[in-house]
């Protein structure tokens, strides 16, 4: 019994970890959707607005020592071996630098696994096809 506690209290933790995860990923697809659909609306070019967009967002080394600080107690090595090449920023800028290489937005997104949901990436090759971008992303 003193064993099963500790234990389930870790894999409570965690648990609740992974839920504030997925639930962060969520709210950050939900405003890359909002991003891509007013610089559409608004007739912007879609790399230069993601590039302003990750010029915007917070940066720098004191940052980044909070964030390796921080992940180092919940998983060690992890900032260092997956989170900086795999942040949301980073799929962000991979996908700005496609589409300043002259991809199209679906095709970007299809590249870039979780910068956006299904249902965007799928609003995104529809609009792209039927040439009403705009309206199939404030709708999906």
């Amino acid at each position: 019994m003193i064993v099963v506690l500790p234990l389930f209290v870790l894999i409570l933790l965690y648990g609740l970890m992974v839920y504030a995860y997925f639930h962060y990923r969520q709210g950050r697809q939900d405003e890359f959707l909002h991003l891509l659909t007013t610089a559409v609306e608004a007739n912007a070019p879609l790399g230069p607005a993601l590039w302003a967009y990750l010029d915007d967002r917070p940066h720098g080394p004191v940052r980044e020592f909070w964030i390796a600080t921080l992940q180092f107690f919940v998983m060690p090595g992890y900032y260092w071996i997956w989170h900086r090449e795999h942040s949301f920023d980073s799929k962000v800028a991979h996908v700005a630098h496609q589409l300043d290489m002259g991809v199209s937005l679906p095709r970007a997104l299809q590249a870039t696994r979780g910068v956006a949901s299904r249902e965007t990436v799928l609003a995104a090759a529809i609009g792209e096809s039927t040439g009403q971008l705009a309206r199939c992303l404030r709708n999906s």
